[in-house]
């Protein structure tokens, strides 16, 4: 009956190895960016070894009882064996393949192949992903689309809000070759259009990513109004679009971003004296941040920002806290993660790039959302959590993060492969690693304070995902991914459970 055991975990194995390397690395695998399916050479491994072990006792087991046992009887004792190995041999090969996710669902593929991600919003029990010509909403649980509302006509949606407010999220749209100029606040839970109102000129390439113009708190919507004679940042209701009130920015100024919680409208302006063609330079350009209150415009404080050269980058990260990603065009100039106060103060002034490690917020692939480009950093509990590259690699491999009071460093974790994507689930952070051109994904939870590891990193079966997926935790074990490019292999959305 050992003999028969073990043969039955040898086909059980190459059963289970073989074809898990055909469906999952498509017969292949092995190397830097395209490692092998979690477990599978243990298993194949261990197939090939039960092969030679069975056969051995098969062969002792037959001399042995040739006398007691014949043709029929000993068939079946070898068959008893190998059946009463079946569920120990598969609680081993479970545990060889370790913890994993499975596919739950997936959207088609995007139609017509032109269209690409703008930004998603996460809303309870469902997924909103806009594209270039409208918005489409996901059920979370089985992914049917509940609706989906169209661009206007000859309308391309260029930005949209970070966040959403009472249901509601604000997306902005423009004609090919204009400025991104219109405004619509959507009811998440129908996609319907409660108004439509037009933001100034609405320059697009003002705005350093394409939700530095829009933000939702407070019952308002807060829209960066740009272009000649239109500096300003309005605030309008939030469920019919009257204005609540208006600030425009200084002379020479023009409003770089805009951010906003309930206590806080966070603003960032950019001032630039002008050009002195006489000797060919340019004047002093300046920066400053300022907190508004959200219900009269009325400023509660302002902070002079250290910039004296163009903006290259900038992401506003969080408006309470206030935090800013800053980098300047001047490669002697800030170039940094700003912390501030409640009035104003630079708390923590973090090095985008250091010697010992750089940060890894902005990403360097094609790929990924104009309106979500900050993917793999977050403001959550008095930290900034960012993916972080040590000297000589040249992706992040790592995630740290530093106190917002002071700047101070206060915990890092390395991982075997890049970090893609860093989410807040809760008290904890999600991250995802994986090689922007592999075969696989994992999952891996930390605790958000020490930056501990809560496991190993669950495997993300089935999931194809593009180095600017955005991740959206959302809840009882679902995570729901969603790719910029949906119109080949790397559907527009897929949650794994």
């Amino acid at each position: 009956m050992a003999g028969g055991a073990v043969v039955g975990l040898a086909v059980m194995y190459h059963l289970l190895g073989w074809t898990v390397l055909v469906i999952e690395s498509g017969g292949g695998c092995g190397g830097r960016y395209s490692p092998c399916p979690r477990g599978i050479g243990t298993a194949i491994l261990l197939a090939f070894a039960f092969t030679v072990a069975g056969a051995l006792l098969l062969q002792k087991a037959r001399e042995a009882t040739e006398r007691l046992l014949r043709g029929h009887r000993f068939t079946a004792v070898v068959l008893a064996g190998a059946v009463l190995a079946v569920w120990p041999g598969w609680l081993g090969y479970q545990w060889l393949r370790g913890p994993h996710a499975e596919l739950v669902w997936q959207a088609a593929a995007d139609r017509p192949s032109s269209v690409r991600g703008v930004g998603n919003w996460g809303v309870d029990g469902a997924v909103v992903r806009g594209r270039t010509d409208g918005l489409t909403s996901y059920a979370v649980g089985d992914g049917a689309e509940r609706w989906n509302l169209p661009a206007p006509a000859r309308e391309s949606v260029c930005r949209m809000s970070r966040g959403t407010a009472d249901g509601t999220g604000l997306v902005g749209s423009g004609r090919h070759g204009k400025p991104c100029a219109t405004v619509t606040a959507v009811d998440l839970e129908t996609g319907r259009a409660l108004w439509t109102e037009r933001a100034g000129k609405g320059d697009p390439h003002r705005n350093y990513d394409a939700a530095a113009g829009l933000a939702v708190a407070g019952g308002l919507a807060v829209v960066a109004e740009t272009g000649a004679g239109t500096e300003a940042v309005t605030a309008l209701s939030l469920e019919d679009g009257s204005r609540a009130w208006s600030r425009k920015a200084g002379r020479g100024c023009s409003v770089s971003g805009v951010h906003a919680s309930d206590s806080r409208v966070l603003v960032v302006s950019s001032c630039f004296d002008g050009h002195d063609y006489a000797t060919d330079q340019d004047d002093e350009r300046t920066a400053d941040a300022a907190a508004l209150d959200p219900r009269t415009g009325k400023q509660q404080w302002r902070a002079v920002l250290p910039v004296e050269s163009t903006l290259e980058n900038l992401s506003l990260l969080s408006a309470d806290p206030a935090v800013l990603l800053v980098d300047e065009e001047d490669e002697r100039g800030t170039a940094a993660v700003l912390a501030l106060d409640d009035s104003g103060r630079t708390t923590a002034t973090i090095p985008l790039a250091g010697r010992t490690e750089s940060l890894s917020a902005l990403p360097e692939w094609t790929t990924g959302f104009p309106a979500r480009p900050v993917l793999r950093a977050v403001v959550h509990d008095g930290l900034f959590a960012t993916a972080v590259t040590a000297p000589g690699d040249d992706e992040p491999y790592g995630v740290a993060a530093y106190l917002l009071a002071d700047g101070r460093r206060v915990w890092g974790t390395e991982f075997e492969e890049p970090v893609r994507s860093l989410a807040v689930r809760g008290d904890e952070l999600a991250l995802v690693t994986g090689h922007e051109y592999g075969d696989r994904s994992l999952l891996h939870i930390l605790e958000g304070r020490t930056g501990i590891r809560r496991d190993e990193g669950v495997v993300l079966r089935g999931a194809k995902l593009e180095g600017g997926a955005e991740h959206l935790p959302a809840g009882k074990g679902m995570h729901v991914f969603v790719n910029s490019d949906g119109t080949g292999d790397h559907r527009p959305a897929l949650a794994l459970r």
